[in-house]
């Protein structure tokens, strides 16, 4: 009996001594796998902090929202270094709870729904390798249930409804372009763009005379003098510039202030203007309100900061390299511009201050749908004109409303709203990309207080039929209607 025991107990312990081998053996290899140079962690302490170091809570979301189940469409199926997180990304909504993108089957799909959107719910769900600064958020694993292989959600300020609408406004009447509306604290409420498979509103096109209200901006922050006697020609450099109705000198010079060049978008006013102030001056002017090559990040030249992604800019230096590119810069064919670049101008001039367009709204556990992280808060990334300034602007962009027959607008609930606008009419059709046509403003409320910044490029508005873009405010005005719904 005493012999039996001993056997048990030897097996006893050998068992025990086999348990604890095979225990160190697996700890082991987790411990390498987790050391191996082959799998790239999601986020670090320090990087985390990074991440988040801007993020104050400043938009509240409604995240007790159904899910509605959805038809869905096979997105991205490439494999690249920033595909190894511990996670899949986790889904992305709209301001209304709608799913833009999720992970399925260890697929990322966009909603049939939503497919128009395409071309901007691929830029906002973009890897960090492709510009990409949602992946860590959408990746993340610190906050979210172990058990979950998804990622965190995140919530836009985007409203995909509105953008629908704003899309079949455009596409219903053959346009062809991009739209993008703005609060005045920089939320992007809405990206569309005709062109489903990329996103138009960030990419770079000549913005012809919207650039007046950077160049009036500079002229009244110079204190240049604002008359002109104008001519309707003028010569820079040996070349000749002429105004939009004419192809040689009036028979007698018209006087202009900056409200009336502005509003008759005089081109020679403004190169006049530009030439006096001298390049330095104009930079100065464009850097220091409108965040123009101010914003650099080693290795990809000049950006305009968004939450997003990366907004490139043209180097103003090396661009404008003699007094004929700074007079084509004052009428907008010298530099390429984003239509959500020229909407963040826009509403500078509504606000008085550039802040920096954002579209997160938060972000939560796919387990419980617990916030986790708070939106991006608003934050100005330029210093406020002068009162002065902004009063002479406001003064001329609603001059040049009332002159294209844009006096005000209701919403849904008979809220009546003043229009500011600038208009730009870029003739590039030497460049092989024919007429870029923009109507750019904002509406303000019974107390001026500014509402809604809308910039509408259109593409193929000569192919239409259309000479000016100031023949464009009637679409301009059912946008902005839908916008405001």
């Amino acid at each position: 009996m005493k012999s039996k025991n001993i056997a048990v107990t030897a097996l006893t312990v050998a068992v025990l001594f086999i348990l604890t081998a095979i225990i160190l053996l697996i700890f082991n290899l987790i411990r390498g796998a987790g050391n191996s140079n082959h799998i790239v962690p999601l986020v670090s302490s320090s990087s985390q902090d990074s991440v988040l170091e801007n993020t104050t809570a400043q938009t509240t979301v409604t995240t007790a929202t159904t899910v509605t189940t959805v038809t869905t469409t096979v997105v991205t199926t490439t494999t690249n270094c920033d595909d190894l997180y511990t996670k899949q990304r986790g889904t992305i909504y709209d301001n209304g709870g709608n799913v833009l993108a999720q992970t399925i089957d260890g697929q990322r799909i966009i909603s049939d729904n939503y497919s128009f959107m395409q071309g901007t719910i691929n830029e906002i769900d973009a890897d960090k390798s492709k510009g990409g600064k949602f992946t860590d958020l959408l990746r993340k694993s610190s906050y979210t249930d172990q058990q979950s292989t998804i990622g965190n959600n995140i919530l836009l300020t985007l409203d995909a409804e509105k953008t629908r609408n704003i899309y079949n406004t455009l596409k219903g009447s053959s346009f062809e372009g991009a739209v993008v509306v703005q609060k005045p604290d920089g939320q992007i409420i809405s990206m569309a763009s005709t062109d489903e498979s990329s996103n138009n509103c960030t990419g770079n096109y000549f913005i012809g005379s919207t650039a007046k209200m950077m160049i009036s901006t500079s002229m009244l922050e110079n204190n240049v003098p604002l008359d002109y006697a104008d001519s309707g020609t003028i010569t820079v450099e040996g070349f000749t510039f002429y105004n939009w109705d004419c192809d040689s000198e009036y028979s007698s010079p018209v006087n202009r202030s900056l409200t009336d060049a502005f509003a008759f978008s005089a081109n020679t006013y403004f190169i006049n203007a530009a030439i006096s102030l001298g390049k330095d001056n104009v930079f100065a002017t464009v850097n220091k309100y409108f965040s123009y090559n101010k914003q650099t990040e080693d290795g990809i030249g000049y950006v305009f900061p968004t939450d997003w992604g990366y907004m490139y800019q043209p180097d103003f230096n090396s661009t404008i390299e003699n007094e004929t590119k700074l007079a084509q810069f004052a009428i907008g064919l010298t530099c390429k511009l984003s239509p959500v670049y020229l909407a963040s101008i826009t509403n500078t001039i509504a606000t008085g201050q550039m802040v920096q367009p954002y579209m997160l709204a938060g972000v939560t556990d796919p387990v419980n749908g617990e916030t986790v992280a708070p939106g991006t808060a608003s934050a100005t990334v330029g210093e406020p004109v002068s009162a002065n300034t902004k009063s002479a602007l406001y003064a001329a962009m609603r001059q040049t409303a009332l002159d294209d027959n844009l006096d005000g607008v209701s919403d849904n609930s008979g809220n009546y709203y003043t229009y500011y606008i600038k208009t730009g009419t870029a003739d590039v059709t030497g460049t092989g990309e024919g007429e870029n046509m923009w109507v750019t403003g904002f509406v303000t409320d019974g107390n001026q207080n500014p509402v809604l910044t809308v910039t509408m490029l259109v593409t193929n508005g000569h192919d239409l039929g259309y000479k000016f873009a100031s023949a464009l405010t009637g679409m301009y005005n059912q946008v902005m209607t839908e916008a405001l719904s």
